[in-house]
């Protein structure tokens, strides 16, 4: 939430009005693996993109659900064999 300021004129006076304005926020959805728990996707795409993230580097796939996962290149070197 964000908090915003507008001014009422009302005849002469001024009036501060405070109110809330909600963002709409595009939420990113991150496929989160846990230890020992299998779990079926489908990729969007073939291949996935490198990037250089908060934990070094890593390959980026979308799912064909919309969802994004991050892998670590040798494990997504294991996709494309």
């Amino acid at each position: 939430m964000q908090l915003m300021f507008a001014r009422e004129r009302s005849g002469t006076d001024q009036h501060k009005i405070y109110y809330w304005v909600e963002e709409t926020r595009k939420v990113m959805r991150i496929l989160r693996f846990e230890v020992n728990i299998p779990v079926r996707l489908a990729l969007k795409c073939d291949g996935g993109r490198a990037v250089n993230g908060q934990y070094g580097p890593q390959v980026l796939y979308t799912l064909e659900d919309g969802r994004l996962m991050y892998l670590e290149p040798k494990v997504a070197r294991r996709i494309g064999n």
